[in-house]
């Protein structure tokens, strides 16, 4: 399964294994009903996201949250992730911007895990402007 939600600078996609697996409201937890199941692929694509899918030649940066990993996708591109049964996985997408040959995409910091909250922020600060010779 497969739930975005955009905002004014770039997307966040979530994506589910929810294979063979129900919630017990009695329990309080997922319960499962079949026997093991291989890992599930997923593709994601910015493409899959409405609000990026017209921008056919944007490219953006991917951050994969379980592997703490970036990578810069076109708007058709699309990214593999395995989940076995119950996990999950969130996806951030940003849109590269582009000044001087230089590309960027402020998807925060990792290690402060800043990217789970500011990244629109830090792309509403961010202004590339060209650097005047002297």
């Amino acid at each position: 399964m497969q739930v975005w939600n955009t905002n004014s600078y770039g997307a966040v996609v979530g994506v589910f294994n929810t294979q063979g697996a129900s919630w017990d409201r009695a329990r309080r937890e997922f319960t499962e009903h079949l026997a093991p199941k291989a890992p599930l692929r997923a593709a994601v694509a910015p493409a899959d996201v409405p609000a990026l899918a017209s921008a056919s030649d944007a490219r953006y940066v991917a951050w994969v949250d379980s592997v703490q990993t970036a990578c810069v996708l076109t708007t058709y591109d699309s990214l593999h992730v395995t989940l076995a049964r119950g996990q999950s996985d969130i996806i951030t997408l940003l849109p590269l911007k582009t000044s001087a040959g230089i590309a960027i995409a402020p998807i925060g910091s990792p290690l402060l895990r800043l990217h789970l909250c500011i990244h629109g922020h830090l792309q509403q600060m961010l202004t590339l402007a060209p650097s005047q010779a002297s």
